[in-house]
C-alpha cells in the first residue's frame, strides 16, 4: 500500500459503492478506495484541518444510494463525529457529534463498531456506548442529523458488540464482541432485545 496507509490496524471496515469498495480509517490517516473493475487502488487523505485523532478514529462503513454514486458514513469509534465520504467526487467531510445536539450529543471513546444502512439512516452498532446511534443523511449527501437510542436497563453491563447486518428493512443484528447475547435492534419501532447464545457459546 502506498504510505499514506503504512503501520498496523490501518481500516476498521468496509463498504461497497458500485465497482469501488471504500476502507474506513481506524487508525490510517487516509481513505482507501479500491475499484475493482480497474483493480486500481488509490487513498484520499484526511485533512488536518478537520483535528482528527491520530488513531482509533471509525470503525466500521456502510453505503447510503444517492447521486454520483451515493456516500460511504463511518461509524465514529474514538472520533466526535461521523464520517461522511462522497464516492463521486472523493470528499469527505465530518459531523460533529459534541456540538450544538442537546441531548443527542456523545462523546468518549470506543463509541460504535460497525455500521448498516437502513434507506437513508445508518445505524451505529454500540460498543462502549450505551446507545444505538443513528444518522439520518440529507437528500444531498452533504450533511445529516445524528441521534441516539438509550439501551439504558436493556442491556447487560458486560456485553459490547462488534458488527450488525440487516435483518428485514427495520431490524438489525448486533454481533457480540464481549458477553454472550445477540443484539437486536428494530429501527421502525426503536424497540431491543437480546438474545441469549450463552450456552451455544459456552460462555
Amino acid at each position: 500500500l502506498p504510505s499514506g496507509a503504512a503501520g498496523g490496524a490501518k481500516f476498521s471496515g468496509a463498504a461497497a459503492a458500485g465497482s469501488r469498495v471504500v476502507f474506513a480509517p481506524y487508525n490510517s490517516g487516509v481513505i482507501g478506495v479500491l475499484d475493482a473493475a480497474t483493480d486500481a487502488y488509490s487513498e484520499v487523505a484526511i485533512s488536518p484541518s478537520l483535528q482528527l485523532p491520530p488513531a482509533r478514529k471509525f470503525a466500521g462503513a456502510a453505503h447510503v444510494a444517492g447521486e454520483g454514486h451515493g456516500a460511504v458514513v463511518f461509524a465514529p469509534h474514538d472520533v466526535d463525529a461521523v464520517g461522511l465520504f462522497h464516492v463521486g467526487d472523493m470528499n469527505f467531510a465530518t459531523v460533529d457529534l459534541s456540538g450544538p445536539l442537546g441531548q443527542t450529543s456523545i462523546t468518549g471513546e470506543g463509541k460504535f463498531h460497525g455500521a448498516v444502512a437502513m434507506g437513508t439512516k445508518v445505524i451505529f452498532v454500540p460498543y462502549n456506548a450505551r446507545s444505538v446511534g443513528v444518522f439520518q443523511i440529507a437528500r444531498s449527501l452533504q450533511h445529516g442529523k445524528f441521534s441516539t437510542v438509550s439501551l439504558a436497563g436493556r442491556l447487560p453491563e458486560a456485553s459490547r458488540f462488534s458488527a450488525g447486518a440487516a435483518i428485514d428493512g427495520s431490524r438489525v443484528a448486533f454481533v457480540p464482541s464481549d458477553g454472550g447475547a445477540v443484539g437486536v435492534f428494530d429501527l421502525a419501532t426503536l424497540g431491543f432485545e437480546t438474545l441469549d447464545i450463552s450456552r451455544e457459546l459456552g460462555a
